[in-house]
């Protein structure tokens, strides 16, 4: 079973992310229902907005057909 933390979450962003003093990483929440939104949060942090990350992260475009907003930020 996938943990439902926001490292495995489809709404974070690896993409945009930094790590102070070597760790941890601190990605973007893209998730619009997400307490997190538009924060930094670590990949052990979790909420009721988390997704399976099937189909890759809503701002990877290695996965065709899949809407690269879907749930993100408007930009």
């Amino acid at each position: 079973m996938t943990p439902k933390i926001c490292e495995t979450c489809r709404y974070w962003s690896e993409r945009v992310a930094f790590c102070e003093g070597g760790g941890p990483l601190n990605a973007l929440c893209l998730s619009r229902s997400s307490p997190q939104n538009s924060r930094y949060t670590t990949g052990g942090y979790t909420c009721d907005a988390w997704a399976k990350n099937t189909c890759g992260a809503v701002d990877d475009p290695s996965f065709e057909g899949t809407d690269p907003y879907e749930g993100g930020l408007t930009l």
